[in-house]
């Protein structure tokens, strides 16, 4: 199924929120990304697999004509959140 999202901090994505587009999977997650530049990206993932987390974790995509020895191609964590459900 396809999902659409904004995402907006103000630090980053100053003056507009960014829309980020992806899929959930029906069940257990939703994953959405989007180009912000030069073919860096921003990943954001909800995972709810486990009935007793609810985890949000978020990546910043290094594209490969960017990467270097301390930076390499593609997705690093930048946030990971896990919430615990009763």
């Amino acid at each position: 199924m396809g999902s659409v999202a904004w995402w907006g901090d103000s630090w980053h994505q100053q003056p507009t929120p960014m829309t980020l587009t992806g899929a959930a999977d029906g069940v257990s997650a939703v994953e959405l990304s989007a180009e912000y530049g030069g073919g860096w990206g921003w990943r954001i993932v909800l995972d709810t697999a486990d009935p007793a987390l609810l985890r949000l974790r978020m990546e910043n995509v290094v594209p490969a004509d960017q990467a270097g020895p301390g930076t390499p191609a593609g997705p690093y964590p930048a946030m990971l959140t896990e919430v615990g459900r009763a």
